[in-house]
């Protein structure tokens, strides 16, 4: 008897605490880049310094981006992280920022730009000392979608980004 109440003390703790445990289907999106966000690298100064064909300056260009982007831009960053484990955790980190301004930044002035952090795989990984779960970097990328779709898009045009 005295087995009986422990094993099933044991059965309901054990489910109090998976309960309790975040479900990774209703996980929360982590934005790298998304309109109104307070620390978006998708949205800098547009201003750049045009050059001749031989490379004289012929000055800065103020660039402005359109007031209300006709369009979206989905963009999904390639491989950056410089985390020790094979897949990268959801932390915004310097190497994800950089990326986004280098490469999706200058979308800004034609489009609203949406970028997800995702677990991607690590540089690390690309080593081949340990390698990497692509069903995490996919379902994150796809739950980014699927709430992107639901929540923001609204019916507006979009164009998808992505390099590696």
């Amino acid at each position: 008897m005295v087995t009986v109440r422990r094993t099933l003390l044991l059965a309901a703790a054990l489910t109090a605490v998976v309960v309790a445990l975040p479900s990774a289907a209703g996980a929360k999106t982590v934005w790298l880049c998304k309109p109104g966000l307070q620390s978006n690298p998708c949205t800098p100064g547009l201003s750049t310094t045009a050059f001749t064909g031989s490379g004289t300056s012929l000055g800065t260009v103020k660039v402005k981006a359109q007031r209300k982007p006709p369009i979206d831009c989905f963009y999904v960053y390639p491989t950056v992280s410089d985390q020790k484990t094979p897949n990268a955790n959801l932390t915004i980190d310097p190497e994800e920022r950089s990326i986004a301004l280098y490469q999706a930044a200058r979308y800004s002035q034609y489009c609203r730009v949406y970028a997800p952090m995702y677990r991607q795989g690590t540089l690390t990984s690309l080593t081949g000392a340990r390698d990497a779960d692509g069903n995490l970097s996919y379902g994150d990328v796809r739950d980014a979608w699927d709430e992107y779709l639901k929540k923001d898009n609204k019916g507006r045009g979009v164009v998808l980004l992505g390099h590696s």
